[in-house]
């Protein structure tokens, strides 16, 4: 048998091997911004929102689940069983019979919200207010992507997030985010509040703000690959794939922090050769 340290050292290497591939599965950096191939702009605006949809009725579907479970305290081994039932048939459908997997992603979802209430209860409290601004914050990120991706149409872009300036606002965004977690933090620590309860709203939005930047590259990997990727499985990995999109939103925001420098770099060089100029021609104005 070999030694210990030699078993901990390939278990190690195992193990960045197996991290690797999961995120070379999950994203190809190089073609963070190759928009050049993607497919039609009626495709990949209807894959889309399809997907957005269903994730906006399983959010519903799992606040039912939890109403359900407040009105009779049905929660528990057997609702688990049936999410456990319903997410097999789910991952067993084939992705041709996409409006069947849909409706066993509800089911999975609904008794899902019927079996995390007893889990969670003694460490969060639940009330109607927070599950309403739940499907408040899902249906309005849909909204939002719906407009501003109708609104581009007639400029002739495939998506609004294939602008450059979207680099931009994941930039202010995620900026603005850590400052507001820095005052849940603050108003925490004074308070006395659960942290749980301050995490979860930061928690969401920054969620959804890596979530539609991972939806469009999810989309045209799947398409160049030839995958055959249903609204379902797109939402399945949204949850899989979790710490993908939290390194895909960074390096959004890396790469838009560098090219926003070497764009300031150029402008400050361009500015000093007109100002080179402007004194060269002045001095030659001058000596003639």
């Amino acid at each position: 048998m070999p030694p210990l340290s030699r078993r901990l050292s390939a278990a190690i290497r195992t193990a960045k091997a197996a991290v690797k591939s999961y995120f070379c599965r999950c994203i190809d950096f190089r073609t963070l911004t190759d928009f050049m191939t993607t497919p039609t702009y009626l495709f990949f605006h209807s894959h889309l929102t399809k997907v957005y949809a269903t994730l906006v009725l399983a959010c519903v579907c799992t606040i039912l689940g939890v109403l359900l479970d407040f009105a009779g305290e049905v929660g528990g081994r057997f609702t688990f069983l049936l999410f456990s039932r319903s997410m097999f048939w789910v991952l067993k459908t084939p992705s041709q019979r996409v409006a069947k997997k849909i409706w066993y992603m509800m089911a999975a979802t609904f008794f899902m919200g019927a079996s995390m209430v007893p889990c969670i209860r003694p460490y969060v409290n639940i009330n109607h207010g927070l599950l309403m601004s739940i499907i408040g914050e899902q249906a309005t990120c849909y909204a939002v992507y719906c407009l501003g991706a109708s609104a581009t149409r007639s400029a002739g872009r495939r998506t609004p997030l294939e602008l450059p300036v979207y680099y931009k606002v994941v930039v202010c965004s995620l900026c603005s985010y850590l400052f507001l977690l820095l005052l849940f933090f603050v108003y925490s620590a004074l308070f006395r509040h659960s942290l749980f309860l301050v995490m979860v709203p930061v928690y969401m939005v920054c969620y959804r703000v890596a979530l539609f930047a991972y939806g469009q590259e999810m989309t045209l990997r799947s398409w160049r690959d030839g995958e055959n990727l249903d609204c379902v499985t797109c939402c399945l990995r949204f949850y899989t794939d979790f710490p993908a999109i939290l390194a895909y939103t960074f390096a959004l925001l890396v790469k838009g922090l560098y090219d926003g420098l070497r764009r300031r770099n150029r402008l400050r060089i361009m500015r000093k050769r007109l100002v080179r100029m402007y004194i060269e021609n002045i001095t030659n104005k001058g000596l003639s």
